[in-house]
């Protein structure tokens, strides 16, 4: 053991983070590291794998049982583990949802000390909240082991059991990319329409109170910074992301930002492969993901289901043809969500829902993947 890790409120968190060189004891795939998720409904199925104290005795076995909401124990807030066999000795054992794969909680006690019942666990949220180092360290990890096999296998259970569930996100944001201008190419190359897109959206996004970065005519470092940096977003939050931007050259496919040096290619431009880079770690940190790509002739570059697979929240909206000078999709959303999603209305804006509508708008002019399993893209609107 390295170090140890109190949470800053020791009367709302019943745990602590433990660092350990997990290279010296778990072979180098990683395949002992679990993932957290916060991600947890009513009645879904948990197991728990511990070690029970009877008749002065320690028996290793699983129990499986439902979760049954929350419950507040003084500040801290706790699970509820629905099932007749907890028993004192158990506390510790990691709480797993058999509905997602993921590990959501942490076994606190049982219920009855005499007898085995019921008992709580200390959720994930909980420890995000009050220990975010755990949260870090652990989107961290992933991120180095993309090919993870629990993580494939956890995105199958969630795909097969959540995909008929709205998935309220924890936290709603935007960031907002616009490239037209591009001096780099000629005096004249110039697309007022990219660059004001950012603020043709920014205005009804923060009016439904969604935190939203804009980026105007940026180089590529501002841009990777800044989607690194939706990285440091809670677990479960959503994600709208708008980049408006020209192509140059065929292949491979090169998006067009403001100059700038020792980029991707020797003409500082961002290819295509950086973009699903970038989204694949998204992905992988439980975000979810609506990506608008306002790029002519992307779609036929990209082809078909090049977004994660194994992560359902995922969705894209694109151009399949050319778009009529002026012409872009930030004003068709900003339309959208004016006529169909009204500020002060009582329908909650979705990303499956979004997509519904700009198809209906604009037909076969698009491309649109909606996400597997449906999610909010903004705050239930104030009535």
């Amino acid at each position: 053991m390295q170090t140890i890790q109190w949470p800053a409120d020791k009367n709302r968190l019943d745990a602590v983070l433990l660092y350990l060189d997990y290279r010296q004891h778990v072979p180098p795939s990683g395949d002992y590291v679990v993932h957290l998720l916060s991600d947890i409904s009513s009645e879904d199925r948990l197991s728990i794998y511990g070690y029970q104290l009877e008749s002065s005795y320690f028996h290793g076995f699983s129990v499986i049982g439902v979760y049954a909401g929350t419950a507040q124990q003084g500040a801290m807030k706790v699970g509820n583990f629905q099932d007749p066999q907890i028993a004192p000795g158990i506390s510790g054992a990691a709480v797993l949802n058999r509905n997602t794969g993921a590990v959501v909680g942490i076994t606190r006690w049982t219920n009855n000390n005499n007898a085995p019942a019921g008992g709580h666990f200390v959720p994930v949220a909980e420890i995000f909240t009050y220990l975010p180092q755990a949260a870090r360290v652990n989107r961290d990890f992933f991120l180095q082991h993309p090919g993870h096999r629990w993580r494939r296998y956890e995105g199958k259970l969630l795909t097969d059991n959540r995909k008929d569930s709205l998935l309220r996100s924890t936290a709603h944001n935007a960031l907002l990319i616009g490239n037209g201008y591009f001096p780099f190419l000629s005096n004249t190359t110039s697309f007022p329409e990219l660059t004001q897109a950012p603020g043709e959206l920014q205005e009804p996004l923060r009016a439904r109170q969604v935190e939203a970065v804009a980026l105007v005519d940026k180089s590529r470092a501002e841009i990777e910074h800044a989607i690194e940096a939706t990285l440091h977003y809670p677990s479960q939050s959503s994600l709208f992301l708008y980049w408006g931007s020209k192509k140059w050259a065929s292949q491979p496919y090169q998006i067009l930002h403001y100059n700038s040096k020792g980029s991707d290619d020797k003409s500082g431009n961002i290819l295509l492969s950086t973009l699903q880079r970038w989204m694949e770690h998204l992905a992988l940190t439980d975000k979810s993901i609506f990506l608008c790509l306002d790029l002519n002739e992307v779609q036929a570059a990209l082809g078909a289901d090049w977004l994660p697979t194994y992560h359902p929240c995922c969705a894209y909206v694109a151009w399949t043809v050319a778009c009529s000078p002026g012409e872009t999709l930030a004003k068709h959303i900003k339309e959208v969500l004016k006529n169909h999603f009204p500020l002060h209305g009582n329908t909650q804006v979705t990303a499956r829902g979004l997509c519904d509508r700009l198809q209906q708008n604009l037909g076969g002019r698009i491309v649109i993947q909606p996400p597997v399993r449906d999610f909010t893209l903004f705050p239930q609107a104030a009535r």
